[in-house]
């Protein structure tokens, strides 16, 4: 048998544990044969319980059954406690499901099975197989949980009764249940929604709400399990289960993609709420306030912005209006916001990332022996500053200046050969992508006042120098920052070239003397942002059959506008269309782009 493998005793049935890999079933069924008993397979991971094994015992007494495979922990059940998903497995009942293919990794083989089977066959999944064709049921027992992460393909059959089991699970836990209702656009929200998940694990369990694009339907997620409910037809439902669960706080992330008639539905739910400003829309609806030409440019109290989106405003400051908080991540956006919107009461908040990291390291430059390399970070559109990128990288090259672009990310238009395209990164993947890197300087040409910024927060967590656009929170965040330094908005690309260049002097001669003073951040998210809990009497759970259609309703291919825009987007970085829509006006270009998708541009 394979190494380590051993037969234990485990009463009714005989248990053999194994390593993976090439399983040694003929010897183990040899062994429960000569015992006259069913036989547990299990790879030495995976635990199972008392009860666990008791429910795949009762489920294999049949004669029509050669094998009962337990639940496993995956999708929303992996950061639940193995105490409080026993305790309501014990609560699920035992309704099996129909399987086509175990997995050898944890299964029950049946006494009827043991006493039938071929060990002359070539595998065990031939073995199996054979019982299959003979009549005899292969079962998945989700109300029999096991320990361990398997079988991924198969146990995809049981996703609605993992979230059965996650909903009762969270029902009995004493924590609290919190809803952060996001739309679907990916983005900097996308990446404060999963950091906020990160910082509250242990403290309390999250569900995630985002709309689906070109449908009516939202999408309620459970670890990394979806349910979508069509909306408004199958909104009782929805609210059943978050009622049913104990729904204790609500946080809005953004309204992108709701309509209007959702908020008051999500207002009655009576739970308190916290509101996230993450852009500008609740002034007028334009996330970054930028006029046609893609400059900042904040409207006169009681002027329409030249690029609205009414419903969107609308909906946030009926939200704003009603939230217990009304959070915004920098004390620049506050200002900003107080000055146009005089009436809201806001918090400032920094987001979970300076928590988490708390004093960032000393600024260093490293060592500058040849041209400056001097990167961008990110996506790059028209407001993040990909034209500044282009025409000054173009002019450094016209006059040999020593001077390197890169963009490590992505831009809506082709930067230009004067600018090295490093590709697209996961955020995980950034601390290590700018060590290897070694850029002496990071840039950030922005256009419009970012109201955070999370490559700024990559940068200061890996210690590089750093240029930046006078906009925004860029300046709160550098504040007495040694190595760091912000640029007029609206300088000309000749500006631009001479600051990079006198950058670069000062880098080949630094030598940083003073520290960077900094005041740890307040710990908000980790010691303050749960509401108090009240313990009501929670309404039962929906039925399984209720909602177990819904798994099945999770979005698959993009839709035919999504898919021609990608198509789109793809030509206008071809150099002779990318310098033809340079000419027609950004509006128009971003009112065009929403007759396919309210998603940004990539």
């Amino acid at each position: 048998m394979g190494t380590g493998a051993k037969a234990v005793d485990a009463g009714a049935a005989l248990e053999w544990v194994h390593e993976g890999g090439s399983l040694p079933w003929r010897q183990a069924l040899s062994a429960a044969r000569d015992a006259g008993r069913p036989l547990l397979l299990r790879r030495h991971d995976v635990q199972l319980d008392v009860s666990c094994r008791q429910r795949l015992l009762r489920c294999a007494a049949s004669a029509q059954v050669a094998s009962v495979t337990p639940l496993a922990i995956l999708g929303g059940l992996r950061l639940l406690p193995r105490a409080l998903l026993a305790e309501a497995a014990a609560q699920l009942e035992e309704r099996p499901l129909a399987l086509e293919r175990p997995d050898g990794d944890c299964l029950l083989l049946s006494a009827a099975a043991v006493a039938r089977l071929d060990s002359t066959a070539a595998s065990l999944e031939e073995a199996l197989a054979a019982l299959t064709r003979q009549g005899m049921q292969h079962l998945l027992l989700s109300s029999a949980v096991a320990c361990g992460r398997w079988g991924s393909d198969q146990q995809d059959l049981a996703v609605a009764g993992r979230l059965a089991l996650a909903f009762r699970a969270l029902r009995q836990s004493p924590l609290p249940v919190v809803l952060q209702v996001s739309h679907a656009l990916g983005g900097g929200v996308e990446r404060h929604v999963r950091e906020l998940q990160e910082c509250l694990v242990g403290r309390a369990w999250t569900l995630v709400l985002r709309p689906q694009p070109d449908e009516a339907v939202v999408q309620l997620s459970v670890g990394g399990e979806h349910l979508c409910f069509e909306w408004p037809r199958q909104a009782g439902l929805l609210e059943a289960l978050l009622r049913g669960v104990g729904l204790g706080q609500v946080h809005v992330q953004h309204v992108a993609g709701y309509p209007a008639a959702f908020w008051p539905w999500l207002l009655a739910l009576g739970a308190p709420l916290d509101l996230t400003l993450h852009d500008y829309c609740i002034v007028g609806g334009s996330p970054t306030l930028a006029d046609r030409r893609g400059y900042y440019r904040a409207p006169a109290p009681g002027v329409v912005h030249e690029l609205a989106d009414p419903l969107l405003a609308s909906s946030l400051r009926q939200l704003a209006g009603v939230a217990r908080r009304c959070i915004v991540p920098s004390e620049d956006m506050r200002r900003r916001l107080a000055g146009l919107l005089p009436g809201l009461d806001l918090q400032v908040r920094p987001h979970p990332d300076h928590e988490r990291i708390g004093v960032y390291p000393q600024p260093c430059v490293a060592p500058l022996d040849g041209p400056l390399r001097v990167m961008c970070l990110g996506a790059l559109g028209r407001e993040k500053g990909v034209e500044e990128l282009r025409r000054v990288a173009a002019l450094a090259r016209r006059r040999g200046a020593p001077l390197q672009f890169s963009l490590l990310g992505s831009a809506h238009v082709a930067p230009g050969g004067a600018v090295t395209e490093l590709g697209r990164y996961a955020d995980a993947e950034l601390p290590a992508l700018l060590a290897a890197q070694r850029p002496h300087l990071l840039w950030f040409p922005v256009r419009w006042p970012e109201t955070w910024s999370y490559t700024l927060s990559a940068a200061l967590e890996a210690g590089v120098p750093v240029l930046a656009c006078d906009l925004g929170a860029f300046a709160e965040r550098m504040h007495g920052r040694p190595l760091s330094w912000l640029q007029a908005p609206g300088s000309s690309t000749e500006q631009w070239l001479q600051r990079l260049l006198q950058v670069g002097e000062h880098l080949r001669s630094a030598s940083v003397r003073e520290a960077w003073v900094q005041t740890p951040p307040r710990l908000f998210y980790q010691a303050e942002y749960l509401a108090p809990q009240v313990v009501p009497t929670l309404p039962a759970l929906p039925p399984v059959q209720a909602w177990a259609a819904c798994c099945a309703a999770s979005p698959g291919r993009p839709s035919w506008r999504r898919r021609l825009l990608g198509v789109l987007l793809a030509l206008r970085r071809r150099p002779l269309l990318g310098a033809l829509l340079r000419c027609v006006p950004y509006n128009l270009q971003r009112r065009a782009k929403r007759l396919f998708s309210s998603a940004p541009m990539p």
